[in-house]
C-alpha cells in the first residue's frame, strides 16, 4: 500500500504542475488576441449548424444568440428531427420567429427526415445539403459567440485546407452548492486540457491524442468527405471524429476566443452529462475495430486508440484510488500519511481551478468573485472525489447490463 500511496502522490503532484503550466500557455494564447480587432469580411461562406431537438423553451433566446452573426451575414442553419416529441415542435416555433424578424436569407430551419438517429444524422443530413467549399461550423443550441470568432476563422482559411478549428468554452457561474465546483472544473478543463493540448500538441517529444468536442468546430466540408463525415454508428459522434482526423494527419488548431455556453442545471442533470461525454473515450477501441473493417489497421492507428481510452481511465481511476487511500489511512490511523495526500489533493484540485478562475476573470470572460475560504476548498475536493467520477461509473454500470447504446443515450436537460 505505501508503494501505491507514493505514485498516487507523485500522479497528483505532476498534475498539479502540469495542470499550472498549461495554464500559463492558455493564457498566453488568449492574452495574446483579447484585445485584437479583426474584420475579415465574406461571411457569405460562413454556415453554422445547430442541431436542435426538444428545445421549445429556449429556442428563441437561441436564435437572438446567433442573431448578431446573421445581421453580419453568416448563415445560420438549425436542423430538427422528427422523432421531436409534443404537439408543438422546435422546428415549428422556429420557423415563426424566423418569419417575424424576417431573416429567412441568413435562417435556415431544416428537419431530419426519421423518427430515429441521434445528433449525428441531424448533422449529416445538413451537411449533405451545403456545398463542399463552404466553411461550416457547428454549434450547440446554448452557444453564444460573437463575430470576432468568424473573423478569425475567415482571416485562417488557409489553415482549412489541412485541418479544423476547435473552439473552447466556458460557463457563467450559476446556481448553489456544488454545481458551482463542477463550473469551476469544466473551466478548468478547457483552460488546463483541452485548449494547451491543442495549442501544443506534443510534450517532452511525445505526440498527444486531440479530440474534437462537437460544438465550435469548423471546417470545411470536404476535409470531413475525407473521412466519412459524422460516425452515425458510434454512441458519440465527436470523439470519435478527432480519432478519425488524427488518423488522416488532419490537424486540429485552437481559436483564441471562448464560447460561452450554459451548464447543467443541478447535479443530477451534471452526472447524467459525464455518463454521456464518458462513452467518447471509453469505446476507442471499437472506432480502431471499425477502421479495421475498411483498410488494414496501422500501428500509428493503435497507439492513437490507446492514448484515447487511457483518456476513459485518467476521467475517474486517480479519484477512486485517492479516494481509497484516504479511507484507509484514516483507519489504519496513519494520520501523518493521510494529512499529506489530504494536502496534496487540495492543491491538486484548487490550484489549477483558481488559476484557470483567474485567467477567465482577467480576460473579461467571469466577473470577479468574492474570496474563497477553507469550507469552499474542502467542496471542491469533495465534488472531485465523489461527483467527478460518478457519470463514468453509471455508463460502465449500464455497460454491463447491456443498456448502454444510442436508443438509452441521454440529452441534457435545459432551462430558460
Amino acid at each position: 500500500m505505501l508503494y501505491i500511496f507514493i505514485l498516487n502522490c507523485v500522479v497528483l503532484g505532476v498534475g498539479i504542475i502540469m495542470g499550472l503550466l498549461r495554464c500559463r500557455t492558455s493564457k498566453k494564447f488568449v492574452r495574446a488576441n483579447l484585445d485584437t480587432e479583426i474584420f475579415a469580411g465574406g461571411y457569405e461562406c460562413v454556415v453554422i449548424i445547430v442541431p436542435i431537438c426538444n428545445e421549445q423553451d429556449i429556442i428563441e433566446q437561441s436564435f437572438l444568440n446567433f442573431l448578431p452573426l446573421m445581421k453580419q451575414g453568416v448563415k445560420v442553419v438549425f436542423v430538427g428531427t422528427k422523432k421531436e416529441k409534443g404537439e408543438i415542435k422546435t422546428y415549428d416555433i422556429l420557423e415563426q420567429i424566423v418569419n417575424r424578424y424576417e431573416m429567412k436569407n441568413y435562417c435556415e430551419v431544416l428537419v431530419y427526415p426519421s423518427d430515429n438517429g441521434v445528433m449525428a444524422h441531424q448533422l449529416n443530413y445538413a451537411l449533405n445539403q451545403i456545398g463542399d467549399d463552404m466553411i461550416v461550423g457547428i454549434y450547440n443550441v446554448d452557444s453564444v459567440i460573437n463575430i470576432n470568432t468568424i473573423n478569425y476563422v475567415l482571416q485562417n482559411q488557409n489553415l482549412l485546407k489541412q485541418g479544423v478549428f476547435q473552439q473552447y468554452s466556458y460557463s457563467e457561474y450559476q446556481g448553489k452548492g456544488m454545481i458551482i465546483d463542477g463550473i469551476k472544473w469544466q473551466n478548468r478543463w478547457s483552460l488546463a486540457y483541452e485548449l494547451p493540448r491543442t495549442i501544443k500538441p506534443s510534450e517532452f517529444g511525445i505526440q498527444k491524442f486531440n479530440y474534437v468536442i462537437g460544438h465550435g468546430l469548423y471546417f470545411k466540408k470536404e476535409i470531413l468527405n475525407k473521412i466519412g463525415l459524422f460516425s452515425e454508428e458510434q454512441i458519440n459522434e465527436d470523439n470519435v471524429l478527432g480519432y478519425e482526423l488524427a488518423c488522416n494527419n488532419i490537424k486540429i488548431y485552437p481559436i483564441p476566443f471562448m464560447e460561452k455556453i450554459d451548464f447543467a442545471i443541478n447535479l443530477r442533470v451534471y452526472v447524467k452529462q459525464q455518463a454521456v461525454w464518458f462513452n467518447g473515450p471509453l469505446y476507442a477501441f471499437n472506432y480502431l475495430l471499425d477502421k479495421g473493417k475498411k483498410q488494414r489497421i496501422k500501428w500509428d492507428y493503435f497507439i492513437m486508440a490507446c492514448k484515447n481510452f487511457k483518456n476513459a481511465l485518467n476521467w475517474f481511476a486517480i479519484e477512486i484510488v485517492t479516494m481509497v487511500l484516504l479511507i484507509y489511512l484514516t483507519i489504519t490511523r496513519k494520520y501523518v500519511l493521510m494529512l499529506i495526500l489530504l494536502l496534496e489533493t487540495v492543491m491538486y484540485v484548487v490550484i489549477p481551478n483558481w488559476m484557470s478562475e483567474r485567467i477567465l476573470t482577467d480576460m473579461r470572460y467571469l466577473e470577479k468573485r468574492k474570496c474563497k475560504n477553507v469550507v469552499l476548498f474542502m467542496r471542491e475536493v469533495l465534488f472531485w472525489l465523489l461527483i467527478h467520477s460518478a457519470g463514468p461509473l453509471i455508463t460502465l454500470g449500464k455497460l454491463l447490463l447491456r443498456k448502454n447504446d444510442q436508443k438509452n443515450k441521454y440529452k441534457t436537460e435545459k432551462s430558460v
